[in-house]
Formats: C-alpha cells, structure tokens, sequence
C-alpha cells in the first residue's frame, strides 16, 4: 500500500516571504529541438517518406505551474514581487529556484467560507536575469 505525496509548501522571495500551501506543483521541461525533414523527390515516392533529422540544441526551459492558497495578508507582497519585475527566488522541495512569474490569478471566492486565505495560481520560469 502506498500512502499519498504530500506536497511541500512553496516559499516566494526573501527578507518579505509569502507562503503558498501548495495543492499541486507542476514541474514541466521543455527542450528546444530544430527539425528538419527531408523532401521526397516524386520519382522516390515509392520508398516513402525520408525520416525527419533533429538537432538537440541543448536549451532547455524548466517551467513551473502552481496552485495553491495564501493568507490574504500576502496578497499586497506577492502581487510586489509580480510587478516589480526580474528574478526573485522560489523555495520549493528544499530547492532554491531564482523565477520570474509570467502569469498570477489570484482568486475569491464564497467558497472560502470563513478562511483568511486566498486561492492562487501561477506560471513561472526558472531562469536568469540579464
């Protein structure tokens, strides 16, 4: 029998840190491949089509997709980091990953009920300023 994951929380920025209590994490690799394929000449149809050559360029961007909620006293601080623009450093899984968010909802709903939370939602993409 196994026993379900239990995600780790999410910690955004340093010095003014916002917690996201994390219903799921989505961790997503995209690799950039060029690829080229080859024409078929019409006296070769016969043969088939020619297989498709790749080209591994090696750049590969690690994107994350989150979902979870905040205390509505951190709404102001994360919606800072999201305008301020750049990097800023994300804390999840006991890895410290420097992002920058390229899109945030943040949502209330009735719901809720009685929480001092807020639903949000996040795409971020671990990199580098230049």
């Amino acid at each position: 029998m196994t026993t379900a994951d239990d995600i780790p929380n999410i910690i955004i920025g340093t010095g003014s840190t916002v917690t996201v209590y994390t219903e799921s994490v989505k961790k997503t690799y995209v690799k950039k491949l060029v690829k080229i394929t080859p024409p078929q000449s019409s006296g070769n149809w016969g043969a088939g089509a020619k297989d498709t050559k790749m080209v591994d360029l090696l750049r590969i961007e690690v994107r994350f997709a989150v979902r979870g909620r905040i205390d509505s006293a951190d709404q102001s601080t994360l919606e800072n980091y999201f305008n301020a623009g750049g990097v800023f450093n994300m804390t999840w899984d006991g890895t410290n990953y420097d992002i920058n968010m390229d899109k945030l909802d943040i949502e209330v709903s009735a719901k809720q009920g009685e929480q001092d939370e807020k639903s949000v939602m996040f795409t971020a993409i671990k990199g580098i300023d230049i």
